[in-house]
């Protein structure tokens, strides 16, 4: 697995937009409210789940340009 810093997470955070931040927020918020270690749902299966949310500010020309070069 591996290892990130806050302030790695931070510096990424800065370059969202206020309609990311919000879908971060409640993934994060999810994250920390349930315990996944003890249910059934993977953490692949809460990604899947969580993308129709972020899809909408994700799926735009603007971020397939983005992210081109990757």
């Amino acid at each position: 697995m591996e290892i990130v810093t806050i302030d790695e997470i931070e510096d990424k955070l800065k370059l969202l937009s206020d309609e990311k931040l919000i879908a971060v927020y409640h993934y994060v918020s999810y994250l920390a409210e349930h315990d996944l270690a003890g249910s059934d749902m993977s953490a692949r299966e809460l990604m899947m789940a969580s993308e129709s949310l972020i899809s909408a500010d994700w799926d735009t020309p603007e971020e397939d340009q983005a992210w081109a070069d990757l």
